[in-house]
């Protein structure tokens, strides 16, 4: 195709896109079928801003591989919150009588939280690396050299 046989069919195409089709099968293939597609978009929008302004915060842990971690786990954390969220607030009103909030509010807390998992689970694997390095030490014969 060329020319303006190549637009029309660009402008064909534009005009029968359905972007709101497009974001709710987008939802339903991550599996949120809990929320509507555009509540769940939106407080995903709003973990991310929470994780960046959790990166934000004055650390001594700041660092370049530590950031795309706090960002992936935000998206991570902030899906598994709006997964729970049904869950969570029928939970949290039957025991404690809190309010039902919204989903886009757990998930801003979730993103937020994201920069304290990432070094909760960096430090954590850091240890059972070294924990590992003396378990293999201590069971494989040493090398003669």
């Amino acid at each position: 195709m060329s020319g303006p046989v190549k637009q029309q069919a660009v402008e064909i195409a534009a005009d029968t896109i359905d972007w709101q089709w497009v974001v709710f099968t987008i939802s339903m293939g991550l599996g949120i079928s809990t929320i509507p597609a555009i509540e769940f978009w939106g407080g995903m929008f709003l973990a991310l801003a929470g994780s960046l302004m959790a990166w934000k915060l004055p650390s001594r842990h700041r660092d370049v591989r530590r950031f795309v971690f706090v960002i992936m786990s935000g998206f991570v954390v902030a899906y598994v919150a709006a997964i729970a969220h049904p869950s969570l607030t029928g939970w949290l009103q039957a025991k404690f009588s809190i309010p039902v909030a919204p989903v886009q509010l757990w998930m801003l807390f979730a993103g937020f939280a994201s920069k304290w998992i990432v070094k909760f689970v960096y430090d954590f694997l850091e240890r059972m690396g070294a924990k590992g390095e003396t378990l293999a030490d201590r069971v494989l014969p040493e090398d003669d050299k």
